[in-house]
């Protein structure tokens, strides 16, 4: 059986462009919040993808009435969002991932597939993880996306660093991000510099190198440029 996954974008050429990428996927559409809020109470989706630019009522409106039903799937957004304040608030709502616009195939794929795997495997061993309630599971996973966005152009955070910020080892922090992201805590550092490297450069084009990695906590600019054209080729 195919996962099925809700798209919801009031844009018909940003849902086309969805569709063709998620061929492998069986693909529902809503036109808007209240559209996507109908199917779900009627349809049983596996993974939820709505752009944050909705009029009526906007992605963190909807992802706000999901978490209120209780419903427990992944949810990705697609965005433009360049307020760090808006990101965070968003991360505490508990979506699984950013898609930030423009983005790839390849791009969205990956994040599609990691988080299944997080939603299928990883929350049936919440115990092994030391998180008893989903709320607790819940709190570590946004609350490390938003440590690593607040600290992102600090040079010397450090995995120490963000371990002493949950009061645990860093082995019991590489245990829980490996489980819930599918990534070490290094990997997880990197992508969110990477990721803010690459949403400053496409704001302003015409900044150097040098500066970008100096805002994302990088020294290396040679190693800055290889991992962006690797990771947004």
């Amino acid at each position: 059986m195919k996962t099925k996954i809700l798209v919801v974008d009031d844009s018909i050429d940003s849902r086309i462009y969805v569709f063709s990428i998620l061929s492998d996927y069986e693909v529902l559409e809503a036109k808007s919040g209240e559209e996507a809020l109908d199917t779900i109470s009627k349809v049983n989706i596996d993974l939820l993808i709505t752009d944050y630019n909705m009029p009526e009522m906007d992605g963190f409106e909807l992802v706000s009435k999901i978490k209120q039903k209780k419903y427990e799937f992944p949810i990705i957004i697609i965005t433009s969002l360049t307020s760090l304040d808006k990101k965070k608030k968003m991360l505490r709502l508990g979506i699984d991932n950013y898609v930030y616009k423009p983005f790839f195939k390849e791009e969205l794929v990956n994040i599609i597939s990691r988080a299944i795997v997080y939603h299928k495997t990883v929350l049936s061993s919440k115990s092994k993880l030391d998180l008893d309630t989903n709320d607790q599971f819940e709190d570590f996973k946004t609350k490390t996306e938003r440590i690593l966005f607040e600290n992102v152009d600090n040079f010397n955070f450090s995995i120490e660093s963000l371990a002493e910020e949950f009061e645990i080892s860093t082995k019991t922090l590489t245990r829980r991000t490996k489980a819930i992201f599918g990534q070490t805590p290094n990997q997880l550092m990197i992508e969110c510099r990477l990721n803010v490297a690459q949403e400053i450069i496409s704001q302003n084009p015409r900044i150097s190198l040098k500066e970008t990695a100096k805002k994302v906590g990088l020294k290396n600019t040679t190693y800055l440029k290889s991992r962006l054209k690797e990771k947004f080729k």
